[in-house]
């Protein structure tokens, strides 16, 4: 709450262009935003992060706000952030952000879809997702109809905290989160992976790429009670340091439907939870390989 209360009273500056460099003070109606700053999309335009551009320093980040929708397209050059990442604020916003090359910083919080649609576009470069704060990827808390989706072909996504793919909501409500990993694109990921969190609806689909899950925490599918499905049609996921789990608590619903590439786990509990446990279930076909120490059930998997 502290953090959100310092992102309440940084400066407010809004962009006023079309599609245009975010290095001219006249497309922010005089200003470019700094350290102490929100850099906020909501007119329809899109802000351009070229390679020729000088690195940038903001508070928050945000698209699709309040009256409007809103892009950032970054293309080279390194942006920081001192607080938020911030997609799709309000209900009917949409809020796009798609990095192609060069290096995000974001710290702590980062959400893609907070009430409306959120979308996150990694095509290249390298987000540095810094803190203890999850990445939050269709946060339905307090709304039922936000959606949060990225799009994962190339480029590297390092995150220190968490990533939640799809978080709270109504169980068997419409998908809150999805995450499409594809292409040459890399995860690497130092705390817990849950898809479908706390009521929500997820999906992580994966065509190809890598995902190397470390540190503590585990990979939970349908956790607190949540709807997860990973889809993984080829690539490599490892996790043998912790668990995977799958249907977390009563009424969680986990499924991991592996028809290519490789998961090389450490122990893998179907149904766990100690005050009720889920649905967990593993359809292993094609040629999907599936690697684990262990493989135990608890519950109804």
């Amino acid at each position: 709450m502290a953090l959100a209360a310092s992102s309440a009273q940084a400066a407010d500056i809004f962009w006023t262009a079309g599609t245009a460099t975010f290095n001219n003070p006249a497309n922010w109606g005089g200003t470019i935003p700094t350290g102490s700053d929100n850099a906020i999309v909501n007119n329809g335009g899109t802000v351009l992060i070229s390679a020729g551009d000088p690195a940038w320093t903001v508070f928050d980040i945000r698209a699709g706000q309040g009256t409007g929708d809103g892009a950032y397209i970054q293309d080279g050059s390194t942006v920081t952030l001192n607080s938020w990442f911030r997609l799709a604020i309000d209900v009917g916003n949409t809020g796009t952000y798609t990095i192609k090359s060069g290096i995000l910083n974001a710290a702590p919080d980062f959400h893609v879809g907070e009430h409306g649609t959120g979308i996150l576009n990694i095509w290249g470069g390298t987000i540095n997702h810094l803190g203890s704060a999850a990445m939050i990827v269709g946060d339905r808390g307090s709304s039922t109809s936000t959606i949060g989706i990225v799009n994962h072909t190339n480029g590297t996504l390092n995150c220190d905290s968490e990533l939640w793919v799809g978080q709270g909501g109504i169980f068997g409500d419409s998908q809150s989160g999805t995450y499409n990993l594809s292409g040459s694109g890399v995860i690497i990921l130092n705390n817990w992976l849950a898809v479908g969190r706390a009521n929500a609806n997820g999906v992580f689909n994966m065509t190809n790429g890598t995902l190397i899950k470390g540190g503590g925490g585990n990979i939970v599918l349908g956790g607190l009670s949540g709807n997860g499905t990973i889809n993984q049609f080829g690539g490599t996921i490892i996790n043998t340091n912790t668990g995977s789990w799958l249907g977390e608590n009563a009424g969680g619903s986990g499924v991991w439907n592996i028809s290519g590439g490789t998961a090389n786990l450490g122990v893998v509990l179907l149904s766990n939870g100690g005050s009720g446990s889920g649905d967990g279930t593993i359809n292993l076909s094609g040629t999907g390989l599936l690697i684990a120490t262990e493989i135990r059930s608890s519950g109804i998997g």
